[in-house]
């Protein structure tokens, strides 16, 4: 009788271990961290939640303070796309004519529309110029027009920086709207450049060295062109630099550099363009010509959330504003996009936070730990959403950890990071799954060192935060292996 009480005992213990969370531990190392000089300057918001199998609030500090969420705020954007958007939804890139084909040339203007497509790529175009030529079209006796009329223009926001981050967004983007400089063997004192496209002039007048052990940083401006941009880059610029991604240039005019490489891979595929490239407005009485049809939905998340794509977050964000534009009749307490869902849906109080983009890139972007908890809580009880959500989000578990601390045997991990490294900006939030014992949470933290003297890279604050919530969940693994022991 006494061996059968001690057995019942300790499968009670183990059945409380299931979902247990040392948040007394946690909490209290986390105040030691808090506590560190590395801190000392650091505004810090974060939240804790297990919302399966029962809800329970873990950890919270300063969790309703109004931060800067960076790329963070993508997530938002994602759930805002999967609510107003269809996510098998394509766009559509289109050629049209207002001429017509008499034997092998087209005599009249080529026309290039933008339906707003973020996955665009130069290799699309030439795919769509193939098909031309497959139907006998040797030659244009035209122009190129581009019609990029679907969204208001935007225009260069940093004006001669030419980091890519800040590239413009528009209706007719192509290759995420920056270039890629890259060493080539063949030339030693200058960077080539890559897709080759005309649009484009780089003049290097940084240091190159081929080394990997350190990155140069150097400084990218562009001055604009009638033709498109010239590129000049000072300082000194290695290998780590272009594995990096810091030698991407933004392009400064999205469309003329789509309907420029349109005319350059219909002269590669045999078709002669007679005709300048001129923007234009197309007429629904022309004839479409090719087709060119977007990834889905919910493919353009998962690359704009893994690559921090701004340009896919502007074009999205631009979608869903047009969208609910047609849906709902402009009022004085009206709200386009964005922040309607995070009223209607969400229930945000309409001042507690402030939305200034939808990319994460503005400063002026303002939410708190508590209200990205709830907007994740709210994905969570949206099943076919959550699924989409998880899909979307980078999961990484303890043989595929990348960027944060290795979690333990059966824990999951699906976040979004968000870093504005010269502000000295650290996110991360989204779920843990502990596969041990069918558990989900839920985690925000949001980090601003406000007297950052260096680049606060991706983690530097974020990560030491996550490390001990994740051995909090280490501990009660281990609590669990001892109590196996005697089952």
């Amino acid at each position: 009788m006494k061996v059968s009480l001690f057995v019942v005992s300790i499968l009670a213990v183990s059945c409380t271990c299931l979902n247990a969370f040392d948040k007394d531990t946690c909490k209290e190392n986390l105040q030691k961290l808090l506590a560190t000089k590395a801190y000392k300057n650091v505004q810090t918001s974060y939240s804790v939640i297990r919302i399966h199998p029962n809800k329970e609030v873990l950890l919270q500090h300063n969790e309703e303070e109004q931060c800067i969420p960076a790329s963070t705020i993508k997530v938002l954007l994602s759930l805002s796309s999967l609510h107003y958007l269809d996510k098998h939804k394509r766009f559509q890139t289109v050629l049209a004519t207002d001429g017509k084909i008499r034997k092998n040339t087209l005599d009249g203007n080529l026309i290039l529309i933008g339906g707003g497509d973020p996955s665009l790529k130069t290799r699309n175009l030439k795919e769509a110029a193939r098909q031309l030529r497959n139907r006998g079209i040797t030659a244009v006796n035209g122009h190129i027009y581009y019609d990029d009329s679907l969204f208001k223009e935007e225009l260069n926001p940093r004006y001669t920086d030419a980091r890519h981050y800040y590239a413009p967004a528009s209706a007719l983007s192509c290759d995420s709207n920056y270039l890629s400089l890259f060493f080539s063997k063949n030339e030693k004192k200058k960077l080539s450049i890559k897709p080759p496209t005309p649009y484009a002039n780089v003049i290097t007048l940084a240091n190159l060295q081929k080394t990997r052990r350190y990155t140069g940083r150097p400084r990218l401006t562009l001055k604009e062109k009638p033709w498109g941009d010239t590129y000049y880059i000072y300082g000194q610029a290695t290998l780590a630099d272009q594995y990096n991604g810091y030698l991407r240039v933004l392009i400064s005019r999205p469309s003329l550099y789509a309907a420029t490489q349109l005319k350059k891979v219909c002269q590669e595929v045999g078709i002669k363009i007679k005709g300048d490239i001129k923007r234009g407005i197309n007429n629904k009485k022309n004839k479409v010509l090719v087709n060119i049809n977007s990834k889905p939905v919910i493919s353009l998340l998962r690359k704009m959330n893994a690559q921090s794509d701004n340009v896919s977050a502007k074009l999205l964000q631009k979608h869903i504003e047009k969208k609910h534009d047609k849906e709902f009749k402009k009022t004085v307490s009206y709200k386009r996009g964005l922040e309607a869902f995070c009223i209607n849906e969400l229930k945000w109080e309409q001042n507690n936070f402030y939305l200034d983009d939808a990319s994460g890139l503005s400063k002026m972007n303002k939410v708190s730990s508590r209200q990205l908890t709830q907007m994740l809580e709210w994905s969570f009880k949206n099943g076919d959403m959550f699924a989409d959500m998880l899909n979307i989000l980078k999961k990484q578990d303890k043989d595929s950890y990348e960027n944060i601390p290795k979690p333990g045997n059966g824990i999951v991990t699906y976040f979004k990071t968000g870093t504005l490294s010269q502000t000295g900006v650290n996110n991360m939030i989204g779920f843990i799954e502990d596969q041990n014992t069918d558990t989900w949470y839920i985690i925000s933290i949001l980090c601003h060192d406000k007297k950052a003297k260096e680049p606060r890279l991706t983690g530097t604050l974020s990560n030491p935060i996550l490390k001990h919530i994740l051995e909090a969940l280490t501990v009660t693994e281990i609590d669990r292996r001892r109590s196996d022991m005697f089952m």
